[in-house]
């Protein structure tokens, strides 16, 4: 199968139904860039897991990176 699709100005493509179907696609993809192509694979939900933090630092740039690799530890991607 193969459609044309355009990105919009956010950078946002829609896949079709179908596609989404064919390729069970849930609301969880993981999204990569191999050999010049953009490959989006499903990901299984996995239950969320609370994580509990405490901000001990006004250093913002410090505090993004320790919720990025937080949010990556909990996601199973990091």
């Amino acid at each position: 199968m193969e459609v044309v699709g355009r990105l919009d100005a956010r950078g946002r493509l829609t896949i079709p139904k179908e596609i989404r179907e064919e390729a069970r696609l849930g609301d969880l993809v993981r999204i990569r860039l191999e050999g010049g192509r953009v490959v989006i694979e499903p990901l299984e939900a996995r239950p969320i897991r609370r994580a509990r933090f405490k901000v001990t630092s006004l250093d913002l740039p410090r505090v993004r990176r320790e919720l990025t690799e937080l949010a990556e530890d909990l996601a199973g991607s990091g």
